[in-house]
């Protein structure tokens, strides 16, 4: 499912166990280390970043909604 879902997102974030990966578009270490400073403190999380490109971030049911908004301030200084 997931190759097909990557063809209607420009970026995608995966989040396993403290480790961030981009999987689709372009982002800078530096932003992968801030992202990674986010999620440092749930190690157990699971789940994904994605967006269509317009600047919206959709968040997986796996990371918990007070982290949405650090994650959109890292993504938005980027």
């Amino acid at each position: 499912m997931k190759p097909l879902l990557s063809l209607f997102h420009s970026e995608w974030i995966e989040i396993r166990g403290g480790r961030i990966t981009a999987v689709k578009g372009r982002f800078s270490q530096r932003t992968l280390s801030d992202l990674g400073d986010v999620f440092a403190s749930h190690p157990e999380l699971r789940g994904h970043i994605r967006s269509n490109g317009g600047g919206r971030y959709t968040f997986s049911g796996g990371i918990p909604e007070p982290l949405h908004q650090r994650a959109r301030n890292v993504l938005a200084s980027r």
